[in-house]
């Protein structure tokens, strides 16, 4: 029996693996992978697996879509989300840099780039100056597959990616790019012939990402403090795997569960958010939806109670997730005004409710509402209900059935 929209699903599955073989990636349909609106992509690179992805058929809107929710390992998702939007051009906006590379007057917004390779870890730095001062900077491990085969190069694209990706999140369009490597700038403006996965994937990132690049040259090691300074920044980075010591990792681990547990504090706000992890050794990130992404640093810079946020323009939002984190990480008492209502203990399963709803008719696994379900009527003696609860993760009738029941009880 064919399920709803395969045929659909299975040509632009075909059409995707064609894009990712171009940037290196492998990917075949999953065995049983097609599912009502949906089929599965398994994605790996030479030997090594990355797990499933999942393409998304809505007939209302004629669209698909891309998820990378089931991937085992998060790294290639810049890779899959490029090649993804490859396939759209005609959504994206390319700007390109006007030829030459001297400023007539100091940008509002500059990047300086480097890469470095030092007997193993590939690292890059990245600054972004606003008017002359540092308002971003990053000294990290290259963690992309295609660009830790070309060394110090893919720390250098890796710098690239980082500056566009900030400008993105913090809605500039914009800006003037220092670098010290003439590829950075030969393969995003044509002059250079792209001629493997990773340089293409750059490229094509670069024409379309929407943002408008002046491109600068500048030599190495010539005495211009920012260029010393974000080469440092990626010496830094290369190393960052052999010196962490375990006083920072420890540390990293402790804010790591406490955002676990932070995460259930913001639900009670009706804020919801994910933990990721700890992202290059560096810092904790969660994710606040849609779109928004929080940092915890532990550093002599940026305190642990001090969040860095991107793409939450909301003010408010910001304030009241960093009031709560500073209290909720010191242990202190929660001001008064922040304080959440008594709520019943449905209102965790109402909040899983309403974010899967929408892929009701999805082969989609509802775990977390089903262990939301099973949380709230723990305590009764009715195990035929756990059962059934247990059984149908991925039912979403049943589970709704169940809260429905539960709910006109109205025990809980």
């Amino acid at each position: 029996m064919e399920y709803l929209f395969e045929t659909e699903l299975r040509e632009e599955a075909e059409k995707f693996i064609k894009t990712l073989v171009v940037a290196g990636i492998q990917g075949r349909i999953a065995p049983d992978g097609f599912r009502d609106y949906l089929v599965k992509l398994s994605i790996s690179v030479g030997q090594k697996s990355f797990g499933n992805i999942n393409l998304y058929y809505s007939p209302n809107k004629k669209s698909f879509s891309l998820k990378t929710h089931e991937l085992k390992e998060k790294s290639i998702i810049p890779e899959l989300e490029t090649a993804w939007a490859s396939n759209y051009p005609s959504k994206l906006m390319t700007q390109r840099a006007p030829e030459g590379n001297q400023l007539a007057s100091p940008m509002e917004y500059e990047a300086y780039v480097d890469g470095s390779y030092i007997d193993g870890p590939i690292g890059y730095g990245t600054l972004i100056l606003k008017d002359g001062k540092s308002v971003f900077e990053i000294g990290a491990t290259v963690q992309i597959p295609a660009l830790l085969e070309m060394r110090q190069v893919g720390g250098e694209l890796q710098a690239v990616y980082t500056a566009i990706e900030w400008c993105q999140n913090n809605h500039v369009q914009l800006i003037s790019i220092f670098y010290d490597y003439e590829g950075i700038e030969r393969w995003a403006t044509g002059s250079w012939k792209v001629n493997n996965p990773a340089t293409q994937a750059y490229a094509r990132f670069i024409q379309e990402c929407g943002i408008r690049i002046l491109w600068n040259k500048v030599k190495s090691h010539s005495g211009n403090h920012w260029n010393d300074y974000v080469d440092h920044l990626a010496k830094q980075g290369s190393q960052s795997q052999k010196t962490a010591t375990s006083n920072v990792t420890d540390e990293l681990s402790k804010i790591l569960e406490k955002a676990r547990d932070f995460v259930v504090r913001l639900q009670q706000e009706s804020i919801t958010a994910d933990v990721l992890g700890i992202i290059n050794g560096q810092f904790v990130r969660l994710t606040v939806r849609p779109r928004g992404q929080v940092d915890i640093y532990s550093t002599l810079k940026r305190t642990p109670d001090e969040p860095y946020f991107s793409n939450i323009p909301d003010l408010q939002l910001q304030q009241k997730i960093a009031t709560l984190w500073k209290s909720f990480y010191r242990g202190d008492t929660v001001p008064a005004d922040l304080v959440p209502k008594k709520v019943s203990s449905l209102a965790e399963v109402e909040h899983f409710y309403a974010i899967m709803s929408p892929y009701r008719d999805c082969w989609f696994d509802f775990s977390e509402f089903a262990n939301a379900l099973s949380r709230a009527c723990e305590n009764e003696s009715r195990l035929g209900r756990f059962a059934l609860i247990l059984q149908n993760a991925h039912d979403f009738t049943t589970l709704e059935t169940v809260y429905q029941q539960i709910k006109a009880e109205g025990k809980y």
